[in-house]
């Protein structure tokens, strides 16, 4: 149908890491996403799977604000931090891919 989610995912997560607002993860990345879907009946699944990847990457991600500022008040070093969430950040992501599988052969 045009649609791979595991494509998509690793787009957004760059894009996610590169751009620090969801906006501008948007503007750059969906134009060119939705060019390639031949069915228009998917794009619900983009919107879950575009805002579902940049939630997730801002939890490692160092360009989001409110990790950054919340590691600071903490006075939590970022090493330390990313020491502690990969292996929630892997499950995470697994449980997505198979949710985002899942719905685009429904």
């Amino acid at each position: 149908k045009g649609l791979n989610v595991v494509t998509l995912s690793i787009t957004m997560m760059v894009s996610s890491v590169l751009n620090i607002e969801p906006l501008y993860v948007a503007q750059s990345t969906l134009p060119y996403v939705t060019s390639v879907i031949t069915d228009s009946s998917l794009y619900p699944v983009v919107g879950v799977v575009a805002q579902a990847i940049y939630g997730l990457m801002m939890l490692i991600a160092p360009t989001s604000v409110l990790l950054m500022g919340t590691l600071c008040f903490l006075e939590i070093p970022y090493t330390r931090w990313i020491k502690h969430i990969w292996k929630l950040f892997l499950e995470l992501l697994v449980v997505l891919l198979v949710i985002f599988l899942i719905l685009s052969l429904i």
